[in-house]
């Protein structure tokens, strides 16, 4: 029997998607059978530059390496 998480957050375009994108690398190192997703409850409420600047912030404060950073940043979906 294989798990999920969801993460949820406003507008699923900063928090959870993050937090989707970190708990699928902490799974796929433990080879753990989970499913990680997220969702938004109201996706479409914010502007492009209010999420990429939001998002861009919390990525550059994340204890990753700089090319885990990089990838991020280039998948912030808008």
């Amino acid at each position: 029997m294989s798990a999920s998480i969801l993460f949820v957050c406003t507008a699923n375009r900063v928090r959870s998607p993050l937090a989707a994108a970190v708990a699928s690398r902490v799974v796929a190192e433990s080879g753990l059978p989970i499913s990680i997703s997220s969702a938004g409850l109201m996706a479409g409420a914010f502007t492009e530059s209010t999420i990429i600047g939001t998002a861009g912030n919390t990525i550059a404060r994340l204890d990753l390496p700089a090319d885990e950073k990089e990838r991020l940043l280039n998948n912030i979906p808008v």
